[in-house]
């Protein structure tokens, strides 16, 4: 079987890479549990590394945010001299919970959510996070309200079961093919992942 390295700017990032491998290529394995870089300032150092390992012929998928950025301007300045064919560098736009929203019908397996009050187009929110805690603030259990938000004055924060949610979300519910309908980014992060197959052959 076949087996490619999986890793995320954080742990929902992990987790969708982790589930686009399992629907996208049934045949291959994530060879190690996910690497958490637990934010953006700690991948980019380390994206040369990866870069290495893929042009040794072990492919590895990169899901990170682009939070209001250009997404080629980003690789451009993350890899000024390119990447290897199996180095798979794909950006949520704006950021990871953008293709959480874009699934509507899995969305409503987290929270009773009405569908016409979630963004038919989730990628361009500018802030997608937000909108997502605003909904399950709004439309969860007391129980997944207590455990994923905490109310500021001004706005709403991540609780300490946030992650840990979305990522059995993510596991059980999200389906990349159906969220793709109403995320670019994620549709072309998917025809990149289909594709791994015939290019580790020809690589």
């Amino acid at each position: 079987m076949n087996s490619l390295i999986v890793v995320g700017e954080d742990g929902l990032c992990c987790a969708l890479g982790a589930k686009l491998v399992q629907d996208l290529l049934p045949e291959w394995n994530v060879a190690i549990p996910p690497i958490n870089k637990g934010g953006i300032t700690k991948l980019i150092p380390d994206l040369p590394k990866f870069c290495k390992l893929a042009k040794s012929g072990r492919p590895v998928l990169c899901i990170a945010d682009v939070d209001r950025r250009c997404a080629v301007q980003l690789v451009q300045r993350w890899l000024p001299h390119g990447k290897p064919a199996l180095m798979l560098l794909r950006l949520a736009v704006p950021e990871a919970e953008s293709w959480l929203l874009a699934d509507q019908e899995g969305l409503q397996r987290l929270i009773e959510v009405p569908t016409h009050k979630i963004p038919h187009e989730p990628e361009v929110l500018i802030d997608a996070k937000q909108q997502l805690l605003g909904l399950i603030n709004r439309y969860g259990t007391k129980t997944i309200r207590r455990e994923m938000v905490i109310n500021e004055p001004t706005h709403l924060i991540a609780g300490t079961g946030y992650n840990q949610h979305l990522k059995q979300f993510v596991q059980q519910h999200w389906r990349p093919q159906r969220a793709a309908t109403r995320s670019p980014s994620l549709q072309r992060a998917i025809k990149r992942i289909a594709s791994l197959g015939q290019l580790s052959m020809t690589s």
